[in-house]
């Protein structure tokens, strides 16, 4: 004979799991994984401290243990220079499949005598699909380190990583 108790008990544990899931699918869970492609550079000087000094500002931002993995950089490089001609969303898209990525971040850097454009865009690899888009323009280099903060911060809302 079913009693109320059972009823209300079934009735909780359903509602439980439907409300907070299953706990041990979260906690099993594996990390994102984020590629992050070297910025394309735009400029009349050699500016290949700033490539890498923007990939690593991002890659400490956004790797987060058990929650975010940022793939190495020297195995992304690899990937990218198997790759020919300009990168693009589709190019972006194809080495973000072949590193077994679910994000990969895309951008560009151009500087014109003091003006200095930053573009910067991450691609959702399995929707094809474009999720935050960063764009700045200043006078000199002091506008890079605050669009990269924000841009990041913009990743970590986008796929619900926000630090704790």
């Amino acid at each position: 004979m079913i009693t109320t108790v059972t009823v209300l008990s079934f009735i909780l544990t359903v509602s439980y799991s439907l409300i907070f899931g299953d706990v041990s699918t979260h906690a099993a869970e594996s990390p994102k994984k984020i590629a992050i492609l070297p910025f394309t550079m735009n400029a009349d000087r050699d500016l290949g401290f700033l490539r890498a000094g923007i990939v690593d500002m991002l890659s400490s931002r956004l790797a987060w243990k058990g929650k975010v993995e940022v793939i190495e950089k020297e195995v992304v490089k690899k990937e990218v220079a198997s790759v020919p001609g300009p990168l693009n969303k589709k190019k972006a898209l194809m080495i973000g499949k072949a590193l077994g990525a679910d994000y990969v971040i895309l951008g560009s850097l151009t500087v014109f005598g003091d003006s200095v454009s930053i573009d910067a865009r991450i691609l959702d690899v399995a929707k094809s699909d474009e999720l935050v888009t960063a764009f700045d323009q200043s006078k000199g280099m002091d506008g890079v380190i605050p669009t990269v903060n924000k841009f990041a911060e913009d990743i970590n809302a986008k796929i619900k990583i926000g630090r704790a």
